[in-house]
């Protein structure tokens, strides 16, 4: 009779540690864009800035994505103080070694739900994908500041270009680069977007894909090939700068991806 309630006491026990946190049982997977709100302002965007102020919205949800896993890590104490209680209770007591695997699997089985639902590796992810968006808005800033400035130098009546400039098939009509650039912006603000949702999906480690790894190198070189060209140009240092952040516009937005 004295081993029956004993193990009602133990029971009741990793019941208490079940019921004290069954939120961090059930959360549900984090999801940065639920109703599609960035996703379809990203691709609606017209011009930098505003990609930009998607980045920043996006940042801003992150963070708060990360203070629900940080709320849910902690609830999982509750379990685990619960697990230690029955574990230790059993321990001292001369019970059957089916109440010893009950009550570790009641209490075992609310850890392992805990760490699944809501490992710190997701808090992790979560802050890569956060400097990933931070490092496109830098990328996309740089570039609108290169761009004002070659607008400015271009739109000067004594501008002229050099044979070497249009031999090598560049434009002196900025404005001309816009749309591409602009287009390959979004693209990558889409796939930071896509490939966070991917890794939180996934809950385990995942490398940087290797298209993006390869692509990196390969457009990193090329970048590189094409500033040597242009340091070469003596058309002022405003649309030279300008060039090299056109050409080295893919290498940068992937680097940045890559943090994700």
């Amino acid at each position: 009779m004295k081993k029956l309630l004993l193990i009602s006491c133990l029971l009741a026990v990793a019941g208490c540690s079940v019921i004290k946190s069954p939120s961090s049982w059930n959360a549900k997977p984090l999801v940065i864009d639920p109703s599609q709100t960035h996703f379809n302002a990203i691709i609606a965007a017209s011009d930098g800035n505003t990609l930009i102020a998607q980045g920043n919205s996006i940042q801003t949800e992150i963070q708060s994505l990360l203070s629900t896993a940080r709320k849910n890590l902690d609830r999982t104490s509750g379990g685990n103080y619960g697990a230690g209680l029955v574990a230790a209770a059993v321990g001292l007591s001369n019970l059957h070694s089916d109440a010893l695997l009950g009550a570790g699997y009641l209490a075992g089985a609310h850890v392992a739900l805990s760490k699944r639902l809501s490992p710190i590796g997701y808090m992790q992810q979560l802050q890569r994908s956060s400097q990933a968006f931070y490092c496109l808005n830098q990328v996309g800033l740089a570039y609108a500041s290169a761009t004002i400035k070659a607008e400015n130098i271009s739109q000067n009546t004594d501008f002229t270009v050099t044979d070497n400039f249009t031999a090598m098939g560049y434009s002196s009509d900025i404005s001309s680069y816009y749309q591409i650039d602009l287009e390959k912006f979004r693209q990558y603000y889409l796939r930071a977007l896509d490939l966070s949702q991917q890794k939180l999906d996934a809950q385990i480690s995942l490398s940087t894909p290797a298209d993006i790894q390869y692509q990196l190198v390969e457009s990193t070189k090329k970048a590189a090939a094409s500033e040597v060209e242009i340091d070469s140009l003596t058309d002022g240092n405003a649309v030279k700068d300008f060039l090299i952040e056109h050409e080295k516009l893919e290498s940068e937005l992937l680097a940045c991806i890559a943090i994700i």
